[in-house]
């Protein structure tokens, strides 16, 4: 594992899909405070993101489970992107405690 921090190495290129810009924002601000991080894009909806990872190529996608295309629309994204950007790494983001998600 590659440690972004240490001299030399490269951040780790992110980018950050939400329901809303202000959520993207917030949590690109976050993010942006640390070094071994680069905000390279955002996303709200499905079709955004899948554009966003295409012509950033990021190494993380950040990606809520629910964007603006509806309740878990997140979800149907993770599944097509990772079948089109096998080698970028998907964090899904759940802001509920079911159990079935």
């Amino acid at each position: 594992m590659r440690f972004p921090s240490e001299p030399g190495m490269k951040p780790i290129r992110v980018i950050v899909a939400d329901a809303t810009l202000m959520a993207c924002g917030l949590v690109s601000a976050r993010l942006k405070r640390h070094s071994q991080f680069e905000v390279v894009g955002f996303a709200a909806s499905a079709d955004e993101l899948f554009r966003v990872v295409e012509h950033a190529s990021p190494e993380v996608a950040l990606i809520s489970a629910t964007l603006q295309d509806g309740p878990l629309s997140g979800f149907a994204a993770v599944s097509q992107i990772h079948g089109a950007y096998p080698e970028t790494r998907l964090i899904v983001l759940i802001d509920r405690s079911e159990a079935d998600l």
